[in-house]
């Protein structure tokens, strides 16, 4: 099971049972989509994997986008609202 916290443009969904975190940050069209498994990113592994290419059959199309600072460098799915259901 897991839990929605609301915030003003961002939803967190917890998974505690698995130590699952995905930030979903809404930009009008587009939402922004942040996941941390055991606090680590999974997203790069994810598109090593075949990932993208079952996105693509099913005509979902996001972007990779990568947040740099000194402290992290996150990488982040950019989804259209439109795929936003088929993509979560």
């Amino acid at each position: 099971m897991y839990k929605i916290e609301k915030k003003e443009n961002y939803e967190i969904y917890a998974f505690d049972e698995i130590d699952l975190r995905i930030k979903i940050v809404d930009n009008n069209l587009l939402k922004n989509v942040y996941i941390n498994y055991k606090g680590y990113n999974p997203l790069f592994t994810m598109l090593l994997g075949e990932f993208s290419a079952d996105c693509e059959i099913d005509s979902i199309h996001f972007d990779v986008k990568s947040e740099n600072s000194r402290q992290n460098n996150t990488l982040y799915a950019i989804v259209q609202k439109r795929s936003f259901r088929a993509f979560y």
